[in-house]
């Protein structure tokens, strides 16, 4: 698949002149190592965007772990029937599901800020309670928790990506989306081979109780951060006829 969407994009051809209100000629003129330093530098200088990230890296390291140890856990752990995992590993898609249905009313209700502290505290939480899971009406750990860290992941990247694609200039979104998804993806690798390490070398309970504790990590950047205090990520819109709301980190390049 990603051969084929290579070949896709390289079936393209050179891009186009930009219309206007597009690139500036000092963005057309810069070097591919320079505009992965502008994306860099963008998401490591924004108060809200930087946060986000780390966030978002935190709940995809652990669900790499999870998703790493799950079949093992639950087959080789609790002993269970082939029907059973598949039932209990099907609550995660339940999870997802549920979590974009509630995210639009969700922040309606609370705000886009308070709605990603909210989740980054029901993800962890529920994350705890997978280790908790033995057999019989034990099992409900697993699907409440399931429930949980899955839906509390889908709603907190609805929140994210919006505010992504409102709040960073156009002329940024593009090495501001490489950057956030090559640190949020990037883990995704390493929370799989430590949640692996860690299993062969302590069992597989302690393994899942471990990352999945360190998805409390994932909250410390958001509280610390100004969105503690805020209802909503963007106060208020950009100026008519403005920068788009271009922030210090990149007016000063």
């Amino acid at each position: 698949s990603y051969l084929v969407s290579a070949a896709c994009l390289f079936a393209l051809g050179p891009p186009r002149a930009h219309a206007a209100g597009g690139e500036d000629d000092a963005a057309k003129q810069a070097g591919f190592l320079q505009q992965i330093h502008e994306g860099v530098r963008y998401v490591r200088r924004h108060e809200i965007v930087r946060p986000l990230t780390l966030a978002a890296a935190s709940l995809n390291f652990t669900g790499a772990a999870v998703a790493g140890l799950s079949a093992v856990f639950l087959a080789r752990t609790l002993h269970l029937d082939a029907f059973a995992i598949g039932a209990l590993l099907a609550s995660e898609g339940v999870g997802g599901v549920l979590g974009a249905a509630v995210a639009p009313p969700l922040v309606r209700r609370l705000g886009t800020a308070r709605t990603a502290v909210l989740t980054m505290v029901i993800a962890p939480v529920s994350a705890l309670l997978l280790p908790l899971t033995y057999r019989g009406p034990a099992l409900a750990a697993w699907v409440l928790g399931s429930l949980g860290l899955a839906g509390g992941t889908v709603v907190f990247s609805i929140v994210a990506r919006t505010h992504r694609q409102l709040s960073v200039p156009a002329v940024l979104l593009p090495r501001v989306m490489a950057t956030v998804r090559f640190l949020s993806w990037g883990v995704l690798p390493l929370g799989s081979l430590i949640a692996g390490a860690l299993g062969a070398a302590l069992g597989v309970r302690p393994a899942l109780a471990i990352m999945c504790a360190t998805l409390l990590l994932g909250l410390l950047p958001v509280l610390a951060s100004p969105i503690r205090g805020r209802r909503d990520l963007i106060e208020s819109p950009p100026a008519p006829g403005g920068d788009g709301g271009l922030p210090v980190a990149y007016e000063d390049s």
